[in-house]
C-alpha cells in the first residue's frame, strides 16, 4: 500500500474513533481513558496514559512503534492497514527528528545514538521537554526490541534520560506513579548486567522519587549509595546536588558544610551551585544570594541559555527570598510571574505548579 505523504498519523487514526459529545469512543467501544489503560497494561505498565494517547490523536506527539503495535492489537487492526499506519509513523519519525531513512537498521551505530542522546538532552534543557520525552520513548522502543550486551549502555542512558524527562515536565502528582515502573526497569537492568553504574543509577532514581515525595530521610541514604557507584560526570553532579538539598531539608548543617567543602572549587557546574544556593536559603544562610548571583553570571556568559536552568534558578531565588526576606513581596512576585510564564510556555509542568504554589503561599 502506497503511503500518501500528506497524511500524518493523527489524521490516519481518525478512522478508528468517533467524537460523542465531549468523549472519544474508539472502534472497539472503548473510551480514550479505557484504551489508554489497556495499552498501559499491555506495554508492561509504562509508556502510555490518557494524556499521551490524547496528544497522539491530536497530532501533538507520535506513538512509538511498540505503542502503535499495542494500539493495533487492541483495536484488531491487521494486515495492510497495520502496515500502512507503521509506514506513516516511520515517515513522521524520520521527518520530525531528522533520522536516517534506515532508522531501524542503523540506530545502534555509536555515532547515531550519541547524536540522538545529545539531541534528547538539548530538547529537555532548551525548552522542548515533550520532544525530549517523545524521542526518548522512540529510542527506548528500538533498544528494547534489540536488547543485548551491545545495547546495554544505550539502554541505561536512555532510562536515565526518561527519568530526567519525567522529573522536569510531569506535574508533581504524576511523577511518582510514572517513575516507579522506570525505577523497576533500571533495577532489572542492574540485576541482569551486574554493573555497578546501573546499580548506582537505580539508587539515584529511587532517591529522587523519595525526594519528590518529601521523604528526605529515605532519599538521603539512597543518594549516598548512588555516589559510591556512579562516575558519569553529568549524573555525578546531579547526585551531589540532590544530596546537598536533602541535607538542607533535614537541617543537617554540619554534614551540609562538609559536603560542600568536599567539592572541588573547579568542579562546581552552575546547576550544582544553584542547588547549593537553594540549600543555603533553606538553612537561612545569607550567602545564598551571593551564590545564586554567581550562578546567574555563569548562565549569562553563555549566550545560548538553557531555558530549564533559568527556570530552575528562578525557583531557587524564590525559595531564598521566602526564607531570608519574606517581606520582599514585590521582588518575589515579579520573579514568580516571570518564571511561571516561562515554565508554562515551554511545558515544564512541575516547575509551573511549584512556582504557582509558592506565589499563593506568600502573596
Amino acid at each position: 500500500m502506497t503511503v500518501n505523504k500528506t497524511i500524518n498519523l493523527a489524521k490516519a487514526l481518525q478512522k478508528y474513533y468517533l467524537h460523542k459529545g465531549n468523549r472519544i469512543i474508539f472502534a472497539n467501544k472503548m473510551t480514550l481513558n479505557q484504551l489508554a489503560m489497556v495499552m498501559w497494561e499491555r506495554l508492561g505498565f509504562r509508556e502510555v496514559d490518557s494524556s499521551v494517547l490524547s496528544r497522539v490523536i491530536s497530532g501533538e506527539r507520535l506513538f512509538t512503534q511498540r505503542q502503535l503495535r499495542a494500539f493495533c492489537e487492541i483495536l484488531k487492526i491487521k494486515g495492510l492497514e497495520k502496515s500502512y499506519l507503521k509506514d506513516i509513523l516511520l515517515g513522521e519519525i524520520y521527518q520530525k527528528f531528522k533520522l536516517l531513512p534506515d532508522f531501524q537498521g542503523s540506530v545502534f551505530y555509536n555515532e547515531i545514538v550519541e547524536g540522538l542522546l545529545k539531541k534528547v538532552s538539548e530538547f529537555r534543557l532548551k525548552g522542548d521537554p515533550h520532544l525530549a520525552a517523545e524521542l526518548t520513548d522512540l529510542l527506548l522502543g528500538e533498544v528494547r526490541k534489540n536488547l543485548g550486551k551491545s545495547t546495554y549502555d544505550y539502554y541505561g542512558r536512555l532510562l536515565l534520560e526518561a527519568y530526567f524527562n519525567g522529573s522536569v515536565f510531569l506535574p508533581h502528582q504524576q511523577i511518582v506513579a510514572r517513575q516507579q515502573p522506570l525505577i523497576k526497569e533500571i533495577k532489572t537492568l542492574a540485576e541482569i548486567t551486574k554493573r555497578k553504574d546501573f546499580l548506582g543509577l537505580y539508587h539515584f532514581a529511587k532517591g529522587g522519587a523519595y525526594y519528590d515525595q518529601a521523604k528526605y530521610d529515605l532519599s538521603l541514604p539512597e543518594i549516598e549509595e548512588a555516589q559510591k557507584y556512579i562516575k558519569w560526570s553529568n549524573v555525578k553532579y546531579e547526585i551531589a546536588r540532590q544530596k546537598i538539598l536533602n541535607l538542607a531539608q533535614l537541617k543537617l548543617v554540619s554534614r551540609f558544610n562538609r559536603a560542600c567543602d568536599s567539592l572541588n572549587q573547579n568542579e562546581k557546574p552552575a546547576s550544582l551551585l544553584d542547588g547549593i544556593g537553594r540549600a543555603q536559603g533553606l538553612l537561612k544562610m545569607p550567602q545564598a544570594f551571593r551564590t545564586l548571583d554567581d550562578v546567574e553570571k555563569i548562565y549569562h556568559r553563555n549566550k545560548d541559555h538553557d531555558v530549564y536552568r533559568l527556570i530552575q534558578l528562578t525557583r531557587s531565588r524564590m525559595e531564598v527570598i521566602r526564607s531570608l526576606e519574606p517581606n520582599d513581596k514585590n521582588h518575589f512576585e515579579k520573579l514568580g510571574k516571570e518564571g511561571l510564564k516561562l515554565a508554562t510556555q515551554h511545558g515544564y509542568k512541575r516547575y509551573a505548579a511549584k512556582i504557582r504554589e509558592m506565589l499563593n503561599s506568600i502573596l
